[in-house]
């Protein structure tokens, strides 16, 4: 079991390569919270003319990130990239966020396929929204605290739209969109209503923290 006590970033990947005008990438490590970024995924490749990638290792949170996949190839003219490991769940209550690749590659199949530019692969769905993406894992589930304060946001957001004639948008804009509404009248908006909470973005995702005050 991982030492939490001093979070770490997770190690990357090694890579290995025998063969012929060849490559192969090790997966990075990923971020530390409070427990250390799960490990990159390994990359080896024994064959000319291929390649391989290992998976990027999942951002830390509360327990350890999940590791990257290893990418194994053996033979010529073939081609593998691991998948990314899951994040861990997170403090304030949000459940880790499956991982999706975000190779230029996958990002362009998104798009053949008609997913939403708007849809971030590595942002949590909106609930209730299904899936779309190929290769994503699920995300953890939140906690009932988290969810209630989500709907909150997202109630706030569409007040927001509405009260200032914004174009009406579906949920995925409205919970996506990280530039309309600041987190400054969020927060404001959150003091009026006397909420002893407040709103952040961590890695583009929005992140609740208690504090004591009712006023600001």
């Amino acid at each position: 079991m991982r030492n939490l006590s001093e979070p770490k970033g997770g190690p990357g990947g090694d890579a290995l390569v025998e063969g012929d005008a060849s490559t192969a990438e090790g997966g990075d490590g990923g971020e530390a919270v409070r427990g250390p970024g799960g490990r990159g995924g390994r990359a080896t490749v024994r064959g000319n003319n291929s390649f391989a990638k290992g998976g990027k290792g999942g951002r830390g949170g509360i327990v350890a990130g999940m590791d990257g996949t290893d990418a194994d190839v053996a033979g010529d003219n073939q081609g593998a990239i691991g998948g990314n490991g899951g994040e861990a769940p997170q403090a304030d209550g949000r459940g880790g966020r499956g991982a999706s690749s975000t190779d230029e590659e996958f990002l362009q199949l998104l798009k053949q396929l008609g997913v939403p530019e708007s849809i971030r692969p590595h942002l949590k769905q909106p609930y209730g929204a299904p899936n779309l993406i190929p290769g994503r894992g699920g995300d953890g589930a939140d906690s009932v605290q988290y969810k209630a304060r989500r709907i909150i946001i997202e109630d706030l957001k569409c007040q927001f739209f509405r009260q200032r004639g914004i174009a009406e948008r579906d949920e995925f804009h409205i919970w996506y969109d990280r530039e309309t509404v600041s987190l400054g009248w969020l927060n404001d908006q959150l003091v009026k209503l006397g909420h002893r909470w407040r709103v952040e973005l961590v890695d583009e995702e929005y992140q609740f923290a208690d504090t004591d005050e009712l006023t600001e």
